[in-house]
């Protein structure tokens, strides 16, 4: 008669979990990012509705890259639009 040690249920060991988060100061952190986000994500939004595709485009035309169009173009316009979302999230993740 043979035996198979490894369906037998005692000789199986329990797998730990690959990321413990119980107890943990990231899981508070985790809990405010998923809270706080929609809240950004409009905020974000609104700047990026504002932003003319016509800047862009201009950068586009005169030979410069994407990441040019992104560093000159995008990110001045969507630096306030981001200083908004951390000044209103801030104070709100600190009430709770």
């Amino acid at each position: 008669m043979v035996t198979i040690l490894s369906s037998c249920p005692r000789n199986r060991q329990q797998a730990s979990p690959p990321l413990s988060l119980y107890g943990s100061s990231l899981l508070i952190v985790i809990a405010f990012v998923t809270r706080f986000l929609p809240i950004a994500f409009l905020s974000c939004a609104s700047g990026v509705r504002s932003l003319n595709p016509e800047l862009e485009e201009a950068v586009r035309i005169h030979g410069g890259s994407r990441l040019r169009a992104l560093s000159d173009v995008v990110a001045p316009v969507l630096k306030k639009s981001l200083g908004r979302t951390a000044r209103c999230g801030y104070p709100c993740g600190r009430r709770t």
